[in-house]
């Protein structure tokens, strides 16, 4: 488990994707450890990230633009990205900037290796 100053995730992989697991706060200035580490996934040709927001409290308009990023890099290196396990707030958030939301882990896993997305 990795730890910015409000954050931590860990990650781990399942089939062809890689989860990460949020906790806290996703807020622009806890981001850095974070964003290393979706750098380097999303660096690999398909890369298929899935977002577990299950223990997320809060999210600024820094995170939700990191999101928008994440999801626009993968798509361009032909991969995909969900987001899944999200409270129904922040959902409605996600959803007006048409993420890709999906109720469970396991929606996303098979969603992503199918090669859609829905938002």
């Amino acid at each position: 488990m990795v730890s910015d100053t409000g954050l931590t995730y860990n990650c781990k992989k399942l089939n062809a994707c890689t989860v990460l697991e949020l906790a806290g706060e996703i807020r622009g200035q806890n981001l850095g450890a974070l964003r290393e580490e979706v750098k380097n996934i999303a660096q690999l040709e398909k890369a298929y990230i899935i977002f577990d927001l299950f223990n997320v409290t809060f999210v600024d308009s820094m995170g939700l633009g990191f999101l928008v990023r994440v999801l626009d890099q993968v798509r361009s290196g032909g991969g995909g990205m969900a987001i899944c396990r999200v409270d129904y707030t922040l959902e409605r958030i996600l959803s007006l900037i048409r993420l890709p939301i999906v109720e469970t882990l396991e929606e996303a896993i098979e969603q992503l290796e199918r090669g859609g997305e829905r938002s």
